[in-house]
C-alpha cells in the first residue's frame, strides 16, 4: 500500500512538472549597497517574463514600486527586432531590454513609482542585465519628486528567492528521506 501511495505521489508530481515549467512566478532580490536594494517577482510563461512587480529602495528616499515593462506597455519603443526600450519622458532611455528570463545580456526594465509604466509624465526607469561575470543595474529619473538620478552600477548582486512551493517540496523531500531512514532502522532492529 505504501509503495502504491508513493508511486501515485511521484506520478502526480511528474504530471504537475510540465505545468510548472510553462507558468511560474520567480522572485529575486537585488542590491548594490549604498545605491539601491530591492526585490521583484516575475510572472514567467514559456521562459519569458510576461509581467512583474517589485520594490526598489534608494538611500535617502522612500521605497518605490517597480512594474515590469513589456512590449505591450504604453510608451515602449520597439527596435523591430523584438528588443524594447522605454523613454522616461525626461530625455533618458534604457535600451535593448527584452524581459528575458533568466536575466541575460538584454535583461529587464521596470518603470518606477505610481505613474509607471503608463508612458505619461516623467517616469523613472530601472534596468537590470547581465554584465560579464555579474550584473549591471541602471536607475534614472526622478524618485519621489527628488532630483533626477543617473546611476549605473556594475556590481549589482541578484539572488533568486525560493518560492513557498519550493520550500514545501524540499520539506516533503526531507520528510520522505527521514521516513526511509526510520523504516530502514526498524527493519535492521527487527532482523
Amino acid at each position: 500500500m505504501k509503495k502504491l501511495l508513493a508511486s501515485a505521489a511521484v506520478l502526480a508530481l511528474g504530471l504537475a512538472a510540465p505545468l510548472a515549467a510553462n507558468a511560474a512566478t520567480d522572485t529575486y532580490q537585488f542590491s548594490d549597497p549604498g545605491y539601491f536594494t530591492g526585490v521583484f517577482s516575475l510572472d514567467v510563461t514559456g521562459g519569458q517574463a510576461t509581467g512583474g512587480t517589485g520594490v526598489i529602495d534608494v538611500p535617502g528616499y522612500a521605497p518605490e514600486s517597480l512594474t515590469l515593462i513589456t512590449l505591450a506597455t504604453p510608451g515602449v519603443e520597439n527596435d523591430g527586432g523584438g528588443l524594447l526600450g522605454y523613454r522616461a519622458n525626461d530625455g533618458t532611455d534604457d535600451f535593448n531590454d527584452d524581459t528575458a528570463v533568466p536575466i541575460d545580456d538584454n535583461g529587464l526594465i521596470f518603470g518606477v513609482g505610481p505613474k509607471a509604466p503608463t508612458g505619461a509624465g516623467t517616469v523613472p526607469v530601472f534596468g537590470l542585465n547581465a554584465a560579464g561575470s555579474g550584473f549591471q543595474g541602471a536607475l534614472f529619473g526622478h524618485i519621489n519628486g527628488g532630483p533626477t538620478i543617473y546611476e549605473y552600477n556594475l556590481n549589482t548582486s541578484v539572488t533568486a528567492v525560493p518560492e513557498p512551493a519550493s520550500w514545501a517540496m524540499m520539506l516533503m523531500g526531507f520528510g520522505a528521506l527521514g521516513a526511509a531512514i526510520r523504516t530502514r532502522r526498524e527493519r535492521l532492529a527487527a532482523a
